[in-house]
């Protein structure tokens, strides 16, 4: 056992200018910082949606009130409204999930960090371009002119003889890019739950946090892909002329309360599955006892975004649905209230007999803290080493060790304390100096200089808890830090999160040359789904919910257009494209195959092949729509026909263009010789999207040239 010591300046802690510090929270990519940024955004809308709603309760205030005019009152209902839900809930969701579940699964950043830094900003500039509306939206009379359809924009409200001027549009843009940073960010909190946990970290001893976020990333996909699928239908029919909820042309408007709902009712889940998540971590952690039913509140809250998909209709019980739908819709309205009872009622099983425990405020686990952080942050090592040990113990930290703002979750408090500390010269005294009781059996070791692994001791044996955030630890030169904890009782100690752990004792020791704590055998295997494919999956879930709110579209507008041409007066089943296309899927398999056995001549090739066949039909498609427009006179201001035929086969037709240009740039690096034999795991996940745009053109195919007819 020894010990040591080291000097610390002022020069290490000196302030940086401001524009510096700046600079790095705009392009920062680190999901702390991104957490925070969604917080403090949601914040400031929250305070600008506030006072919307102050200006209509004056307005309410008696009969009579003249605050402001019926249309002022009209947009701030529509500006309070969109704020509230999109720009102030839904960032919030998102900043406490940015930050908390990579630290609770034992991950060091998001599964795409990147990805994860552009989402927030399509977020934030949808906000910014929502409110740019009071100065651009011009009005009847050219001035500035805010949305005022309603937050939920029913139609024919937003048709352009009841909504002139650019205020309308506004809202489409706004809520059309910040959807996509919404579906940007589940994406990646889906993909970062499935393919980041630390070694040992199943999917059944996740902290219920995770779990809930892991659904309510699902429901965002699967929900706000049809708003943006219904935006997009939106500015067809004011850009363009078409007629998907023009009452006059056979459109239809309950087919709008539909596609907003089937987003509307699901995004309730989406905002309160994170505080069902809050509620399943606090409960236990001030019961002191483990959450009652671990299992079934997974499956509970899995139900719960599975019926919130098939309930959305109870919103429009007036609208003139058959009575087997009405019906249909309150079963699953009373249905889902089942798995939320059973929420509850694990919840008071956890509190029942577990409050008696706490004889004292919980905030007085503040003072343990207090105790333990003077010894960690005077350790006689480096700073950065002084930092990991910090981290070691707040960024794992056991729920009883609490912090005023967070005491639930002090993880929170990991990135600032460390940074703040002022040690000038300290030293780590030999085991046994600290004899505090603090909850949780921990063990930490040092496998590698990057890694500190947590461990949980018990009568069980060990296993792993999750991998401590250790980019700080890599310049550790002396002396490695370890954590010890000796149990109070012999009965195995709980997991982390909303499984309070049992209580222990802790022990601070230095050790020179520490020897890394054993690994389980079957934690070594440990192994994951790849990142990239998990993510292209979410965004083909994404994209096939975007085109079966199209295909249903189409579906329903079969036969209702008031005027010709009709379909089976002008469509030629296109048979030779369709091959063509269908034979790019094999086409690409084979050259991801060929750069698997390091063939790159024949990689090339079959590309090659692959964008030519693409390139085929598209231009296929092209001559199709060229006969169509000048030759028989079909436009997608023709009729509803022409206007659904345009978005469904146009939208394939574009992720046709998107592909082949990905494809493309592909096959350029590839002439150049930058494409080798280990990217062919990246080439197979793009030849997923691929395979996901063959596959979307059978079902169009089937739709539009068979059934359609």
């Amino acid at each position: 056992m020894t010990t040591a010591s080291v000097t610390w300046t002022d020069s290490d802690v000196a302030p940086r200018p401001l524009v510096e510090r700046l600079h790095e929270w705009v392009t920062t990519v680190d999901h702390k910082r991104l957490g925070v940024l969604y917080i403090v955004y949601a914040l400031v809308f929250l305070v600008i949606g506030g006072i919307e709603a102050m200006i209509m309760r004056i307005q309410l205030i008696a009969a009579h009130t003249d605050f402001v005019s019926p249309q002022v009152f009209n947009r701030m209902f529509t500006m309070h409204g969109t704020t509230m839900i999109f720009f102030v809930a839904m960032p919030l969701v998102f900043g406490f999930a940015n930050y908390l579940v990579p630290l609770m699964i034992g991950a060091r950043d998001m599964a795409f960090p990147r990805l994860n830094a552009f989402s927030f900003w399509l977020t934030a500039f949808g906000g910014l371009l929502l409110y740019f509306s009071f100065l651009g939206g011009s009005g009847l009379y050219g001035a500035g002119n805010a949305p005022d359809v309603g937050w939920f924009a029913y139609a024919p409200l937003t048709a352009k003889t009841f909504s002139p001027g650019h205020s309308t549009d506004y809202w489409t843009l706004a809520l059309l890019v910040s959807g996509f940073g919404s579906i940007g960010t589940a994406i990646n909190i889906l993909t970062t739950i499935l393919c980041m946990r630390c070694p040992g970290m199943t999917l059944g001893r996740m902290p219920l946090l995770a779990w809930l976020s892991l659904t309510m990333a699902v429901l965002v996909i699967l929900a706000v892909s049809p708003l943006s699928a219904a935006q997009i239908m939106l500015l067809v029919d004011r850009y363009l002329g078409g007629h998907f909820f023009d009452t006059q042309a056979g459109g239809s408007a309950v087919m709008w309360m539909h596609f907003f709902w089937v987003f509307g009712h699901p995004e309730v889940y989406v905002l309160v599955i994170p505080a069902f998540a809050f509620a399943s971590e606090i409960i236990p952690v001030f019961s002191r006892k483990p959450i009652f039913g671990y299992p079934v509140m997974v499956a509970a809250t899995v139900c719960i975004g599975f019926i919130s998909m098939s309930v959305w209709a109870h919103h429009m019980f007036t609208v003139g649905m058959s009575p087997a739908g009405n019906g249909f819709f309150v079963l699953s309205t009373m249905a889902i209230a089942v798995p939320t009872g059973i929420k509850i009622f694990n919840w008071l099983a956890t509190m029942w007999g577990g409050l008696r425990h706490r004889g004292r405020n919980p905030l007085h686990g503040i003072r343990r803290l207090l105790l333990l952080v003077p010894e960690i942050l005077g350790t006689a090592v480096q700073r950065d080493a002084r930092q990991a040990a910090l981290l070691a113990l707040l960024h794992r930290l056991p729920p009883d060790l609490r912090l005023h703002a967070h005491p639930w979750d002090p993880r929170h408090a990991a990135s600032h304390l460390h940074l703040r500390a002022r040690a000038r010269v300290g030293h780590v005294e030999s085991a046994g100096d600290d004899r505090r009781g603090v909850p949780g059996a921990r063990h930490v070791g040092v496998r590698r200089q990057s890694d500190l692994v947590l461990f949980q001791g018990g009568a069980r044996g060990k296993r792993s808890l999750g991998r401590v955030d250790a980019r700080v630890v890599h310049r550790i030169t002396a002396p490695d830090l370890q954590l010890r904890g000796t149990p109070d009782r012999t009965e195995p100690a709980a997991a982390l999160g909303s499984q309070a752990p049992r209580r222990s004792r802790l022990e601070v020791r230095a050790v020179k040359n520490a020897v890394a704590v054993p690994v389980p055998e079957a934690e070594v295997a440990w192994s994951l789904p790849d990142r990239g494919r998990v993510g292209m999956y979410g965004l083909i879930a994404a994209e096939a919910a975007i085109f079966t709110i199209f295909v249903v579209a189409y579906l329903f507008y079969v036969g209702k257009s008031l005027s010709g041409p009709l379909p089976n007066q002008v469509l030629h089943a296109p048979i030779v494209l369709t091959i063509c296309l269908l034979s790019s899927s094999l086409t690409i398999h084979l050259a991801v195959a060929a750069l698997r056995d390091a063939r790159t001549r024949a990689f090339l090739l079959w590309w090659a092949f692959t964008i030519a066949l693409g390139a085929v039909f598209l231009g296929g498609t092209a001559r199709e729509w060229h006969h169509l427009i000048y030759d028989v006179g079909l436009t997608i201001r023709t009729n509803l026909f022409g206007t659904s035929y345009y978005s469904l086969v146009g939208l394939h037709a574009f992720h046709v263009t998107v592909g082949l240009l990905g494809l493309s740039l592909v096959l350029v690096l590839g002439l150049g010789e930058h494409v080798r034999r280990e990217h062919a795991g990246r080439l197979d996940v793009l030849s997923l999207y691929w395979h996901f745009v063959d596959a979307v053109w059978v079902v169009v195919f089937t739709v539009v040239y068979v059934i359609g007819r």
